[in-house]
C-alpha cells in the first residue's frame, strides 16, 4: 500500500500554497509602494537641499562681497595706518570674513546635513561685525 495524502490534506496543502502566494503578492505590492514613497521622499529632500544651497549661495555672495569691500577700504589706507594697531585689527577682522568656507550640501554626503548646516551657521554667526577697540 502506498503512502499518500488524504483528500483533506491535499486540499489543505493547496490552500496553504494559495495563501502563501497571496501573501507574497501582498509583500511585492508593499515593496512597490515603499519604493514609490521613498522616490517621492528623495525628490522632496533634493528639492529642499536645492533650496538650501540657493540660500547658501546668497549668503556666500554676501560674505564675499563684504570681504571684498572691506579689503578695498583697507587697501586704500596708508601703509603707516595698516601697520598700526588699528590697521592690524582691521586686517584680522577682514581675514575672518575672507576665510569663511561654506560648502554646498550634497544629498550623497555621508555627513549628516545637520552637522554641515551647524558649521554654516557657526561660520556666519562667528563673523565679527566690527573691530575690537
Amino acid at each position: 500500500m502506498a503512502f499518500k495524502l488524504t483528500k483533506g490534506e491535499r486540499a489543505s496543502l493547496t490552500d496553504h500554497i494559495e495563501t502563501l502566494q497571496e501573501k507574497l503578492l501582498a509583500i511585492r505590492e508593499a515593496e512597490e509602494a515603499r519604493s514609490m514613497a521613498l522616490a517621492s521622499l528623495d525628490e522632496t529632500v533634493q528639492t529642499v537641499i536645492t533650496d538650501y544651497n540657493g540660500a547658501l549661495a546668497d549668503a556666500k555672495t554676501f560674505v564675499e562681497e563684504t570681504a571684498e569691500r572691506l579689503r578695498g577700504e583697507y587697501d586704500e589706507k596708508t601703509e603707516r595706518w595698516q601697520e598700526g594697531d588699528k590697521g592690524s585689527a582691521a586686517n584680522e577682522f577682514i581675514e575672518q570674513w575672507e576665510s569663511v568656507d561654506m560648502e554646498d550640501i550634497d544629498e550623497s554626503q555621508t555627513v549628516a546635513p545637520d552637522e554641515i548646516v551647524a558649521e554654516h551657521q557657526e561660520g556666519l554667526e562667528g563673523l565679527p561685525t566690527e573691530t575690537e577697540g
